[in-house]
């Protein structure tokens, strides 16, 4: 399944975000809140190593909010990612 994430560490508002400006990213589909969370995680190491992550300048001031989408661009949740030493990712849905 696809699913699609972008990453600001802006004020961003949500229905300005187009599929244009996300990154696509392929997994299962996921069944329950933890899945999701991991799939973040998936997301940021996608974006660390794949998308210049490793360049923003957010990540070592505590953690980076990413947008998580379905594959019709509906949005699943907004998680907060920190950058941890290894490095590796923690995520977690906003309230």
């Amino acid at each position: 399944m696809k699913y699609y994430y972008y990453c600001n560490c802006w004020d961003f508002n949500v229905e300005d975000i187009s599929i244009d400006d996300c990154y696509e990213i392929e997994h299962d589909k996921c069944e329950d809140e933890w899945e999701y969370e991991w799939l973040v995680e998936k997301c940021a190491e996608d974006y660390h190593s794949n998308h210049d992550g490793w360049e923003h300048r957010s990540w070592p001031n505590g953690t980076l909010p990413f947008f998580l989408f379905d594959s019709e661009m509906n949005l699943i949740g907004v998680y907060n990612v920190a950058l941890e030493f290894e490095p590796s990712f923690a995520a977690w849905k906003q309230k």
